[in-house]
């Protein structure tokens, strides 16, 4: 799964749009897919679109154009971590990777540390919740 993420100020994460088999449009207008509140972006900017690779993105003849890591373009493929600037605004494709068996096994300690339950609770809950 890839998602779309807006940088906020230095390199943290900021808000996310999940990516589908639907063109998204960026832009300043409320109609847009995905709303920037940025007065260089032009009410609908530019769209990001699944393609045959993955996603690719195309400027709508915004005012201040498109730029896919500092490269001005009219349409470009992207690939994750292409950061993609519009107006003011930057925004990072990212791709979502699955979890390793460590990380997985780090997630349930600390569950099972902040609720105080044990394992075979957890355990009935997630088959429970996947029935």
């Amino acid at each position: 799964m890839h998602y779309l993420v807006k940088i906020e100020t230095g390199n943290s994460d900021g808000a996310k749009w999940e990516l589908h088999d639907q063109p998204l449009i960026i832009g300043r207008s409320k109609r847009a897919q995905i709303n920037i509140a940025d007065e260089q972006v032009s009410s609908m900017h530019c769209v990001v679109m699944p393609t045959a690779d993955g996603f690719g993105i195309v400027d709508l003849n915004s005012g201040d154009g498109t730029w896919v890591n500092d490269q001005k373009v009219y349409q470009a493929p992207l690939v994750p971590n292409d950061r993609i600037r519009v107006g003011n605004t930057v925004l990072v494709l990212r791709k979502k990777t699955e979890m390793g068996i460590d990380t997985a096994i780090r997630e349930i300690e600390k569950e099972r540390e902040e609720s105080g339950k044990g394992y075979s609770t957890m355990f009935r809950e997630l088959v429970q919740k996947v029935k």
